[in-house]
């Protein structure tokens, strides 16, 4: 599961990644993650891994 670490600060973004990831949390994290590249300058982002498992095998966004 991704879920956002609220950061009150301008262009700095956490996320905490906990067990195993799967296709839904990617595609839930790709759209968000692709605007803060394309629309955050600067950009400071934190990922905090707490109990990760890694992913399965469509989780990380290739078939």
């Amino acid at each position: 599961m991704i879920t956002e670490i609220p950061i009150n600060q301008p262009h700095i973004f956490a996320f905490e990644v906990t067990g195993k990831l799967v296709e839904e949390d990617y595609a839930k994290f790709r759209p968000k993650l692709d605007r803060l590249l394309e629309n955050e300058r600067p950009l400071s982002l934190l990922i905090q891994l707490n109990d990760f498992e890694g992913w399965t095998a469509k989780a990380h966004g290739k078939t």
